[in-house]
């Protein structure tokens, strides 16, 4: 069982309001949120990286709540390095163990709730009692900028999210997991081993995948008989506003996309971030990760009382 103490956010220092990115594309004014719901996003400057964003997360945890942490964590599909992963560079910037497990996956929009069963996976042991997950993707600077049916969706931002053992916190009630096989190419980014090329996603095929193998997968663990708090990734209004419609009456789903656009990995943290009742109040969570691959995670975690 574990608690979540502390959850940190750090986002891209650029702010972009939709008319200014309605006048790049040539748009009309409005109808960028009337097709994804998205009012602004936050994009990473020059300077800042994936690793400069996910050190920002981790900076404002106090020291001390970082010095017993024995298991880092990372989450990115944009890393600045291909190797060593993300939460060894964590790791040379915080005050802990040397003897602390660095682990790193590569993974998007479901990465974070992946992240999660991993860390409780070993905070069932008696080696680890305190897990710091980072997320941390720059999907903009991977992005044709006049891509449209993309541009318009993506942040940047990184989160730091501490999971400590403790017999009053949540357990993994029940998981449920899905990946469509050659799915691969509907969301992804390729190399040839000299250049990154910019991000592909086929937003049908990824709208299909949502509707109908997410949701179907999360009923699975839906309860006809109990409440249940939704915590799901901020894919935008179409998938959200379709969740809304779908799902059942007894589920109150969660959301925060408007101001944020599609954080990626960061999604699910930031949305618990802004929301502080949703950890403090809820009793029974259900955490939805869905997106490249194609692959789906939700988890219900449960609270006794």
């Amino acid at each position: 069982m574990f608690l979540i103490p502390r959850i940190s956010i750090c986002l891209g220092s650029n702010i972009e309001m939709n008319e200014d990115l309605e006048k790049t594309l040539d748009w009309k004014l409005g109808k960028i949120e009337a097709k994804t719901g998205i009012r602004k996003r936050y994009l990473s400057d020059q300077s800042e990286t994936t690793e400069t964003l996910a050190i920002g997360a981790v900076k404002k945890i106090p020291d001390i709540d970082l010095l017993d942490v024995n298991l880092i964590i990372s989450v990115t599909n944009t890393p600045s390095v291909s190797f060593p992963t993300l939460a060894h560079f964590i790791h040379s910037e915080i005050k802990t163990a040397q003897d602390t497990h660095c682990l790193g996956i590569n993974s998007g929009c479901s990465g974070f709730v992946d992240a999660l069963i991993i860390a409780n996976n070993f905070l069932k042991s008696d080696c680890y009692n305190k897990v710091l997950i980072v997320t941390s993707d720059t999907y903009s600077k991977y992005i044709d900028p006049l891509d449209s049916s993309i541009r318009t969706l993506f942040s940047d931002g990184a989160s730091a999210v501490i999971i400590e053992k403790d017999k009053s916190g949540f357990f993994i009630k029940k998981t449920i997991t899905n990946t469509k096989k050659n799915s691969e190419k509907h969301l992804c980014m390729e190399h040839d081993g000299k250049s990154i090329k910019a991000i592909q996603m086929n937003g049908p095929q990824v709208l299909t995948f949502a509707v109908g193998t997410v949701l179907p997968g999360i009923k699975k663990i839906i309860s006809k008989e109990e409440s249940y708090a939704m915590v799901p990734h901020q894919a935008g209004k179409l998938v959200l506003d379709t969740f809304k419609n779908k799902i059942p009456k007894n589920v109150k789903v969660y959301e925060n996309y408007q101001n944020f656009g599609n954080l990626v990995s960061t999604s699910i943290p930031n949305l618990l971030s802004t929301k502080p009742k949703i950890l403090a109040k809820e009793k029974n969570l259900i955490l939805a990760g869905f997106g490249v691959g194609l692959s789906h995670t939700s988890v219900n975690l449960f609270k006794p009382k």
